[in-house]
């Protein structure tokens, strides 16, 4: 079986960093130069709003394979319809092949009250907190469906994380009995990669990773923590920049799968934050929501890893 190399990016965040169409630009000429098989995006990547365009064209410059996961900001401004238009995508969640491996796009962006799914839509998921980041119950249906029928070794992307107790999908645990399913029927899923939580990070359940993809653009900490960093030309344009400890250079990485040696390797990438640090905001500097004690470190870094399947 040959190898499979692929690039991802999370959390771009058009609508918050000014220059996000040169961050992407970054990404799409790396994935160019690494002769990437295809790329894929995690999530809360743009609006589909005349004023994103930039970035949708350069996301169509690449010219292998282009897969996009829906993130909660995604729909902001619109319905997963719209957005889904936008980008010319027929399938909110889907399943494709390369190379001897498989790989699955879900949607976490599902509110469940009292057994009905609703859609993420025009903010709508900040009214229902408690019930939110969901994969609905026809998704789960098709992907037990889809695992089943998979040949070779499966990843999976979203953009919530699919395992994280504090702020992943709730209901994760139907989504646990899925995946050992699969893992009891054949090689099945050997790793899953989220953004949304803007950190960088591995949680390992029943012997697979989930990992979190840092942000290429920043790290959210909130109005209480808000700081000058571009200047008033940069904020006025773009106020919510201030909430954020911003990363001077995109950070992205590039994916190896080798089923000969059962590896998946993860390439690194390191950069510095934009003017103070969390903990020069008076921010404890970790990520208060991650399931591992004290949460996961906010840096402005993707680190190298290979894990083994």
């Amino acid at each position: 079986m040959p190898k499979v190399r692929f690039g991802i990016i999370a959390d771009l965040h058009r609508e918050i960093m000014h220059d996000a169409p040169q961050r992407l630009t970054a990404f799409i000429q790396a994935a160019r130069e690494q002769n990437a098989d295809f790329i894929v995006s995690l999530g809360d990547f743009c609006h589909s709003l005349e004023a994103h365009e930039d970035v949708r064209t350069i996301w169509n410059s690449f010219p292998g394979g282009r897969y996009l996961v829906l993130g909660n900001h995604d729909t902001d401004q619109s319905d997963k319809l719209t957005w889904m238009r936008f980008f010319g995508l027929r399938r909110i969640y889907d399943s494709f092949d390369w190379g001897g491996f498989h790989f699955c796009l879900l949607d976490t962006n599902t509110v469940s009250l009292e057994g009905i799914d609703y859609d993420y839509g025009n903010r709508n998921y900040f009214a229902f907190e408690d019930y939110r980041e969901n994969l609905s119950a026809s998704q789960l249906a098709w992907l037990k469906s889809d695992l089943a029928a998979a040949h070779g070794p499966t990843v999976l992307f979203s953009h919530a994380s699919l395992a994280d107790p504090n702020i992943g999908i709730r209901n994760r645990q139907q989504l646990r009995e899925i995946v050992l399913d699969s893992r009891r029927q054949g090689p099945g899923v050997i790793a899953a990669f989220n953004g949304h939580n803007h950190v960088d990070g591995c949680l390992v359940q029943d012997g697979v990773p989930y990992i979190d993809v840092n942000s290429a653009s920043n790290c959210w900490l909130g109005e209480a923590y808000a700081c000058d960093t571009y200047g008033p030309q940069v904020e006025c344009d773009h106020p919510w920049i201030r909430c954020t400890a911003p990363y001077r250079d995109a950070l992205f990485t590039f994916v190896e799968l080798d089923d000969q040696t059962r590896t998946l390797s993860i390439s690194g990438m390191q950069s510095e934050f934009v003017g103070p640090t969390p903990q020069q905001r008076g921010h404890s500097g970790r990520s208060d929501h991650s399931g591992v004690p004290g949460g996961f470190a906010i840096r402005p870094v993707i680190e190298e890893r290979i894990l083994h399947y």
